[in-house]
């Protein structure tokens, strides 16, 4: 256990679109945060996104303390928000048609065998070791029932050929996710960025690896 945070920083440029994943271990927690961003900004995008939550996260005096499993789901859902309101009022580039998704991965050893998997987007996480793998997220596409419904229930929002888009602008931009970060100028079209969590017993799905 490091005296301070140790990074593993990975990157991989690919076509208009840009994958970082960085791990820590802080003291009594392990995190794993991957971020995807697609659009003209990704890079500036992915960055803002992977610096807040990361100085959130390892500057949390409630992160290493928490004994109970409802605490964590509380702090999720708090970077979440708190990093889209950071993106929305410090972001110094075009966030309307720049987005990303996101993939937070903490496992607490004060609370035994558990891990917490929070993703908005198309990013996916699963549990490997001796029995089934274990899904621990899911990828947030307008085809989803409930996504489908929150969005043709919004004020502007729209599904074109499986894409979100805004009603009066079917041949413009489009989007293949239904949550993530950024995309503002859909905020009135049901994209959100509330984390979808997911936990389970490492022990008891006998979990080896995270993939």
């Amino acid at each position: 256990k490091p005296e301070t945070p140790q990074f593993i920083y990975i990157k991989h440029y690919y076509i208009n679109s840009k994958l970082n994943i960085k791990s820590t271990l802080l003291g009594k927690i392990s995190i794993f945060i991957l971020i995807s961003s697609q659009g003209e900004y990704a890079e500036s995008m992915s960055s803002l996104i992977f610096n807040y939550m990361t100085d959130y996260l390892t500057t949390s005096t409630d992160m290493p303390v928490c004994q109970k499993r409802d605490n964590y789901h509380t702090i999720i859902t708090n970077v979440f928000t708190s990093t889209t309101h950071y993106i929305q009022h410090h972001s110094l580039f075009d966030t309307d048609r720049t987005g990303a998704s996101c993939l937070l991965v903490l496992i607490p050893h004060s609370i035994r065998n558990r891990i917490f998997c929070a993703n908005v987007g198309d990013a996916r996480c699963v549990l490997f070791g001796y029995s089934n793998p274990f899904p621990l997220s899911y990828q947030h596409v307008p085809s989803l029932q409930t996504e489908k419904e929150r969005i043709e229930c919004s004020e502007k929002g729209m599904i074109v050929n499986g894409k979100v888009c805004c009603k009066g602008d079917e041949e413009g931009f489009k989007l293949n996710v239904s949550r993530g970060f950024g995309w503002f100028n859909f905020d009135k079209c049901g994209i959100i960025s509330e984390p979808e969590i997911v936990e389970c017993d490492i022990y008891k799905e006998r979990g080896k690896c995270i993939v």
